[in-house]
């Protein structure tokens, strides 16, 4: 839990964090159209702020990435857990919850690198407007491509074993799973389920919209639609 929070942490510094200051640092350009003079049509961010908000925009799909698949493993655990509770004591242990959330961040950052080295960013000589180019083809390429792919693969597997995770979990509380006699221990674990279910229906509320997308992107894409 404390690795989804910090994913979902990022995720939301980096699309809202800065926004005073790139709000702070916005100009505008003045257009005649007609009679009408000195009027604000198009606001630009001057450099380097123009860099810093398209990075930060890539990082919060990087982040968020991070979420939903700490989120999956949660579920599994949960169920695991469930399943098979004594091996869990003895073997699922704190050292390897870490890796895991550690190994989910390395691989969302991975798959995310490329992105970023799409487009670049100058300064022009006479002010401090940003002047945007096309940086490496390939990159382009796995951005606007490859990267989707990867994306409507991996959002779609989460959301599949999300579904079944919560529906066993919801099935062994309603077949009495956790009842018997009220301890402590079963309150905290009864409260643990009930918490993973939460953000397992939450995740999925928002995030079957976006695999409905990805499928219909990459059917469009796989017809030759888009070309």
């Amino acid at each position: 839990m404390q690795g989804l929070a910090v994913a979902d942490f990022l995720t939301a510094f980096s699309s809202y964090g800065l926004q005073p200051l790139f709000n702070s640092q916005f100009f505008c350009r003045y257009v005649k159209r007609g009679s009408v003079t000195n009027q604000c049509t198009l606001k630009d961010l001057p450099y380097p702020y123009c860099s810093m908000v398209h990075h930060l925009s890539l990082a919060t799909f990087t982040f968020h990435t991070i979420s939903y698949t700490i989120t999956t493993c949660l579920g599994i655990q949960k169920v695991i857990a469930i399943r098979f509770p004594i091996w869990t004591r003895n073997q699922l242990t704190n050292k390897k919850t870490v890796v895991c959330c550690v190994g989910c961040f390395l691989f969302s950052i991975a798959i995310s690198i490329p992105r970023h080295f799409t487009i670049g960013f100058i300064r022009l000589r006479d002010n401090d407007m940003c002047l945007y180019f096309l940086n490496f083809e390939a990159a382009a390429e796995y951005s606007s491509v490859y990267y989707l792919m990867i994306q409507t693969v991996l959002v779609t597997c989460c959301c599949v074993f999300m579904l079944l995770s919560t529906v066993y979990i919801l099935y062994k509380l309603a077949t009495n799973k956790f009842r018997g006699r009220i301890t402590e221990q079963r309150k905290q674990e009864r409260r643990s389920v009930i918490m993973v279910i939460i953000v397992l229906v939450v995740f999925l509320v928002t995030e079957v919209p976006k695999v409905c997308l990805y499928l219909w992107w990459c059917y469009n894409y796989i017809s030759g639609t888009f070309f």
